[in-house]
């Protein structure tokens, strides 16, 4: 019912290859382009130009916030929203105080794969400089898949190092203090952020 929308959003590439999955599924070979189209993330824009949907608008700083401001006035606007059922709901929120209407769906689920518990604990046994972190599943995954004896002390014995400040304040709510955050919300800057974390500890 895509005609029914004024705007889609989707806030990673995750949401992107499900949706058009889902669309596959139901026959719906090419679907019309909504009005507005906006992307979290230079990648979920990518994700979409390769599904054949061109020109999504994309925020400079990849946080649900930002793209509130930057898709501007969208008093009595309907809006599509396919996300991870455990997304953060900071967007919809946002959205629904400006006087949208927002329709949030579940595209895919998050679980942990428990196929890697080995390799996790093993990894951890061993010691690790750094763990990093690009959502706030990803924190919940991690510590799941480690013995609670194990998960006692982990950190800041390692550096936790976040992709922004969502999964900052996952980790903080699991007790972590010690994190280094990366500057914008992409891999190329968590990386950045874990070598000068580390260059100027050496120093």
């Amino acid at each position: 019912s895509l005609e029914r929308y004024d705007a889609v959003v989707f806030t990673s590439g995750n949401a992107v290859e499900r949706f058009f999955a889902r669309a596959r599924t139901l026959g719906l070979r090419k679907l019309p382009r909504p009005r507005l189209l906006f992307a979290v993330g230079r990648r979920t824009g990518v994700a979409l130009s390769r599904s054949g949907w061109r020109a999504a608008r994309t925020p400079r700083t990849y946080r649900a916030e930002d793209l509130a401001r930057l898709m501007g006035d969208v008093r009595g606007m309907r809006i599509l929203l396919p996300c991870a059922d455990k997304a953060r709901e900071v967007l919809p929120k946002v959205l629904r105080k400006k006087g949208a209407t927002v329709d949030v769906v579940t595209a895919y689920r998050i679980v942990p794969d428990k196929r890697h518990a080995g390799r996790v604990q093993k990894a951890a046994a061993g010691g690790l400089d750094a763990v990093a972190f690009t959502s706030g599943s990803a924190v919940e995954g991690f510590l799941t898949l480690l013995p609670p004896a194990r998960r006692r002390g982990f950190f800041p014995r390692s550096t936790a190092a976040s992709i922004g400040p969502g999964t900052t304040a996952a980790l903080k709510r699991r007790g972590i203090r010690h994190i280094i955050e990366a500057e914008t919300a992409t891999m190329e800057d968590l990386c950045r952020a874990i070598v000068r974390h580390f260059q100027e500890r050496e120093r």
